[in-house]
């Protein structure tokens, strides 16, 4: 919804155009830089750490797509990160505030935003700063959400998985194998387990870590899997699913950065290597999700052309979900 009314705002500005649709998206992509920058200098400061930490959560080719895509995911990541940023610097209304935008873009926000208030309480050993978030983001985007989502019923939800396995493994596919079509499935699944375990030592980590960002990411990342869970079993509500779980790439990435830096230098090496990794998937001519719109501009100029000169225009399409 926020995209949405965002966008409608650029093309009443500048006019129906790709550039005008993908503003918005762009506008996310400088709040996600700049706030992953400022956590990275409130952390790091100057050292080296603070560069590599922007190519391994910049670069990384998943994210790239939603800079530039005309949805409102990576739009929600830049305001979960200026959230996080407002957190550890002490402002927790603007966090709420931020948090409350990031849920506006997309309901599956609600997830970490919740998991960044119940960590808030952990961590400060105080309800009322929790709570004075957990008010701010659920009315700020339950305001903006209210209109399109007071007619949705639980069919309208189908997007999802039924395993959080799954979840990892999709994660691992567009992350590591951007630009890989064909079936990597056994690839996938000892990816998801070797993400998984990281990220479950990482959480071990940081809940036992005193450095502030560490605490903070290993507090949000066990609160945000206990809500998935719990949301699962107990409402039925499918695991995230490829864009749906695109917040947990940055966090992932932040909280192995902030963990190999309390190891030491040698454990920076593997992120080096991920970085570099995620520089050569670099790929402008689609988007991973969307490789059947790949060529969908030439569609469009070829019946542009067909107009322009007189002949007659027969489009045929098929929607891809049908079966």
């Amino acid at each position: 919804p926020l995209y949405t009314l965002l966008a409608k705002a650029s093309i009443g500005a500048f006019g129906v155009s790709e550039w005008a649709l993908r503003l918005p998206a762009l506008f996310g992509a400088a709040i996600f830089l700049w706030s992953l920058w400022r956590i990275l200098q409130r952390e790091f400061k100057d050292s080296w750490w603070t560069p590599l930490g922007m190519a391994l959560v910049a670069l990384n080719p998943y994210m790239l797509d939603f800079f530039v895509a005309a949805r409102g995911y990576g739009l929600g990541c830049g305001f979960l990160l200026a959230g996080i940023d407002a957190v550890l610097a002490g402002r927790i209304a603007w966090a709420g505030v931020a948090m409350g935008l990031a849920f506006a873009t997309n309901l599956t926000f609600a997830f970490p935003a919740a998991a960044t208030s119940i960590a808030i309480v952990l961590i400060g050993r105080s309800l009322k700063p929790g709570f004075l978030h957990a008010a701010l983001w659920l009315s700020i985007g339950a305001a903006i959400e209210y209109g399109p989502v007071r007619n949705a019923t639980s069919e309208h939800f189908y997007f999802g998985v039924d395993t959080l396995r799954e979840t990892a493994a999709t994660l691992v596919r567009v992350t590591f194998f951007h630009h890989t079509l064909g079936e990597i499935r056994e690839i996938e699944r000892i990816g998801a387990v070797i993400a998984g375990i990281a990220l479950l030592v990482g959480i071990w980590i940081g809940i036992r870590d005193q450095g502030r960002l560490t605490r903070l990411l290993g507090g949000i990342c066990a609160s945000c899997i206990a809500l998935l869970i719990a949301a699962h079993l107990i409402a039925g509500v499918r695991y995230p699913l490829f864009r749906t779980a695109l917040y947990w790439l940055p966090l992932w990435s932040l909280l192995m950065l902030a963990c190999a830096r309390r190891a030491g230098r040698l454990a920076a090496v593997p992120l080096a290597i991920l970085a570099w990794w995620f520089a050569a998937q670099w790929k402008a001519d689609y988007f991973h999700e969307w490789t059947f719109c790949a060529n969908t501009r030439e569609i469009a100029q070829t019946i542009e052309r067909s107009r322009r000169g007189g002949g007659r225009v027969t489009v045929v399409a098929t929607w891809p979900l049908v079966s």
